[in-house]
């Protein structure tokens, strides 16, 4: 893509900048992305090993129906 001249000449500095901070920010967010989808995974995992309580269950879902 090219690029208009602009009016001053530091404006070029300022927008390869801008482009860098911005591919920083965006890999931030793949990185965190990953961390939250790990996290998901594991707590899916343990959800998978443990035992429902039914009774338990039982006991939120009426008060829910109640409030």
């Amino acid at each position: 893509m090219e690029r208009s001249p602009s009016a001053s000449p530091g404006a070029e500095d300022d927008v390869e900048v801008l482009e860098d901070l911005y591919a920083a920010g965006s890999m931030q967010q793949n990185k965190r992305k990953v961390e939250i989808d790990l996290e998901m995974q594991r707590l899916r995992q343990m959800r998978k090993k443990q035992h429902p309580d039914l009774a338990a269950g039982l006991n939120s879902l009426g008060e829910a129906l109640a409030s």
